[in-house]
């Protein structure tokens, strides 16, 4: 069964089994966001530019090399 997104409802690309290290858009404490609610809560400024005011870009990058890591061994 796939995860819902918690702020529009939507289904999300992840299981519910899936560990949220590897998911992008998973929050802590409120749970599995959609890459669209991602891109507009958490990558896009209300001006439309791109910003970064939490890190996520980077986090993003930081668990990708973690799940090729893995898959490596696996």
């Amino acid at each position: 069964m796939k995860e819902l997104c918690v702020t529009c409802n939507d289904e999300t690309t992840y299981d519910r089994h899936d560990h949220i290290d590897y998911r992008i858009g998973y929050i802590e404490g409120a749970g599995q966001l959609c890459l669209n609610c991602f891109d507009k809560l958490y990558i896009r400024s209300s001006n439309g530019s791109k910003s970064n005011p939490t890190g996520i870009k980077e986090n993003k990058k930081r668990v990708t090399g973690d799940v090729k890591r893995h898959a490596q061994y696996n």
